[in-house]
């Protein structure tokens, strides 16, 4: 009996020493999100694979599903499913151009649009695991970048921004995470931001406090739950 506690210690201890191990790919990452408006509770599901050495980010929640592909910290690729709308993104980073096809369910229309990128700064829409080399490189604080508006089509400028290094638990286990705040570039940054914190060594977000909508939009905290 006192073998097989001994054994299964260990195997606990291993697991959770090995959850943040640099290859973070061929995994399944589970995040608890809680809303503080209604103090509902609901898991969000994403899973990572490595294809000719780009990202693709698989999120599947009570919501929508969507697929990104992540060349270093750009997106050049995104299809987000929903009950109302479906969309497809292809960005190109030769050209900067980032073409989109919205298809609206309800009223079964399709809009195509061609955006111009026009300042050399990263197209970013998977915030979990798209900061990884910004996250990693211990030369950069502060970077801009673009990111797609679903509801009206058009791409918004950001800013990320290291603050600190926090030591906080994750999954049973204390580890070092950087703290990064996004805001809206510009003026803009006055009304919105939102606190992420990135796990030191691997890059990946491990824990989210702040809203995801236009002001208004109901306060949420997420923090990493699981690696499968």
């Amino acid at each position: 009996m006192k073998i097989r506690i001994i054994t299964a210690l260990f195997l606990f201890c291993f697991l959770i020493n090995n959850a943040f191990s640099n290859d973070i790919t061929s995994k399944t990452y589970v995040y608890k999100v809680e809303n503080k408006k209604d103090n509902s509770i609901e898991r969000t599901v994403y899973k990572v694979r490595n294809k000719n050495g780009h990202l693709i980010i698989e999120l599947e929640s009570k919501d929508n599903t969507w697929t990104a592909i992540q060349d270093g910290m750009f997106t050049i690729a995104w299809d987000f499913n929903s009950d109302k709308a479906k969309i497809h993104l292809e960005a190109d980073r030769k050209k900067k151009t980032l073409s989109s096809i919205t298809t609206d369910k309800g009223k079964n229309k399709t809009k195509e649009k061609n955006i111009d990128i026009k300042e050399n700064i990263p197209f970013m829409n998977c915030f979990e695991f798209g900061f990884i080399p910004f996250i990693k490189n211990q030369k950069l604080d502060k970077m801009e970048f673009y990111v797609f508006r679903a509801d009206t089509g058009e791409l918004i400028k950001m800013v990320a921004t290291k603050k600190d290094v926090e030591k906080i638990n994750i999954m049973g286990k204390d580890i070092l995470a950087i703290r990064v705040e996004i805001t809206l570039a510009g003026w803009m940054g006055a009304f919105w931001n939102s606190t992420y914190w990135y796990d030191k060594d691997t890059g990946i977000l491990v824990q989210f406090k702040g809203t995801l909508g236009p002001p208004g939009s109901p306060e949420l905290f997420s923090v990493l739950e699981k690696i499968e």
